[in-house]
């Protein structure tokens, strides 16, 4: 461990130091309603780290949260999280709302409009992405919970019960906050637990550059 002192603000500082760090770890200043310019919340959008912003230490659940999609980033969510669940020897739910429809391809529209069709094709997409890493980790007890409901709501009831929360930044990037993505900015702001952001991984070509 080594202690640095720079001159720059927190969340310049620590974008610039986290360019060979694995994970970068904020305190959280408000149990909600983050201040729009805090690191914890500007931090998620500006680097390429994952991020875990801590909540205030309250007593254990013995459960890791993770929430995914489908899109690219919903692998680097679960990896994450299961491997935290198996660091701190907790249970892991993996919570699906599939309710989304303005945030999926034109193409796939037309499954809002049969509830039976929309379930059993998220669940065949959510069987394949978690079975690949309960095989990695067979000591982690694992329950797939899927919703037909908004991810803001579903993701905050299941963080009521757990120690940490995991979310993708789903957003774009670049300089301004508010591209991090609605669902994990509402979790920073919002959720009663520990909250870790986990961006997409970069190409090693960007990474490199």
């Amino acid at each position: 461990m080594r202690t640095l002192l720079r001159p720059e603000p927190v969340t310049e500082t620590l974008v610039h130091e986290s360019d060979d760090a694995e994970l970068i770890v904020v305190g959280s200043p408000e149990r909600y309603r983050l201040p729009a310019g805090s690191a914890a919340v500007q931090l998620p959008a500006f680097t390429h780290r994952p991020v875990v912003v801590v909540r205030r230490a309250g007593e254990a659940r013995g459960l890791v949260v993770a929430g995914v999609d489908g899109s690219a980033g919903a692998d680097a969510v679960l990896g994450f999280a299961i491997e935290e669940a198996a660091l701190r020897d907790c249970d892991l739910r993996v919570v699906h709302a599939a309710w989304e429809p303005g945030a999926v391809p034109e193409a796939e529209l037309a499954l809002f409009t049969d509830r039976n069709r929309l379930f059993r094709t998220r669940a065949e997409m959510l069987d394949g992405a978690v079975h690949a890493w309960t095989r990695r980790y067979p000591e982690v007890r694992v329950q797939v919970s899927l919703q037909l409901e908004r991810p803001r709501e579903a993701l905050l009831e299941a963080a009521a019960g757990a120690d940490l929360l995991v979310v993708g930044d789903r957003g774009t990037g670049g300089l301004d906050p508010l591209l991090l993505g609605a669902t994990s900015s509402a979790m920073l702001h919002h959720a009663p637990c520990t909250v870790a952001v986990v961006p997409v991984p970069r190409p090693a070509a960007l990474q490199a550059a």
